[in-house]
């Protein structure tokens, strides 16, 4: 997901707080602090609206996959999916990490974002991978029919 919000140009409002205008300052330094203001909010809620379509959307799909079953079985499908990623949640996530594999039968951006996703939970937690370590998981995650360009990248 980081990736996509990188690619438009947006991801930065996830690290950068909200620019302050100061009433004191001079005219033209107000109006270009309002401006860059206006706009990080903009793409803040860009962002906002995104983060959400993926969350439903992802939640959508595993109801919809659901269809045939009853709600108290759905219900106990998604309670045991989530204790049990709370229950040992940091060994879940690196594990599930170093489990993933990318096809070549979906989409490879809807892959990168499931693995930024993971990624992002695993720095919620509390541990740190730096942006080159992310990088470098996601190119060695290509699937084969990347092999070209996974050279590609690895030699950048």
């Amino acid at each position: 997901m980081y990736f996509f919000l990188a690619t438009l140009k947006i991801a930065y409002v996830l690290t950068i707080p909200k620019p302050i205008v100061d009433e004191a300052a001079d005219e033209a330094i107000k109006q270009t602090a309002m401006k860059q203001k206006q706009r990080w909010e903009e793409d803040d809620t860009y962002c906002k609206g995104y983060i959400f379509g993926r969350a439903v959307r992802h939640f959508i799909r595993h109801v919809r996959d659901q269809a045939n079953s009853t709600a108290k079985e759905q219900w106990d499908d998604l309670d045991s999916k989530y204790k049990t990623e709370d229950a040992g949640n940091k060994k879940f996530l690196i594990s599930k990490l170093f489990d993933f594999r990318m096809v070549d039968s979906k989409p490879v951006i809807t892959q990168i974002h499931e693995l930024q996703m993971i990624m992002n939970l695993i720095i919620l937690e509390g541990h740190s991978l730096d942006e080159s370590f992310q990088v470098s998981t996601i190119i060695s995650k290509l699937p084969l029919a990347w092999k070209e360009c996974r050279k590609e990248l690895k030699q950048k």
